[in-house]
């Protein structure tokens, strides 16, 4: 069974390459950043990426992301969230275990 992995912070660079790895293995893989143009460059250079803008530094943006990955089927009764790679720097504070 493919694996569904949220990949944060991950249009470029290291997350990018983390992203681009899953993605080859046959997972369903989503990213987030908070630059449109390397979201877009990212999707385009790795076929079958889900991404979206999020800063995760803004709960505001966490709450919508979380709505959009299950719109997109990421998360159902059937098969869940089984990777979650955070990217960035943070301050210790665990937004996504509130969420998922």
């Amino acid at each position: 069974m493919a694996q569904k992995v949220l990949i944060t912070a991950a249009a470029s660079g290291i997350g990018l390459e983390i992203a681009r790895a899953f993605a080859e293995a046959g997972s369903t893989v989503f990213i987030t950043d908070i630059h449109r143009q390397t979201i877009d460059a990212a999707t385009i250079e790795v076929p079958g990426l889900l991404a979206t803008l999020c800063n995760n530094g803004k709960r505001s943006d966490i709450e919508r992301m979380v709505p959009e990955i299950r719109k997109r089927k990421l998360r159902d009764r059937k098969s869940e969230i089984r990777k979650l790679r955070d990217m960035i720097g943070h301050d210790g504070h665990d937004t996504y275990s509130q969420q998922f």
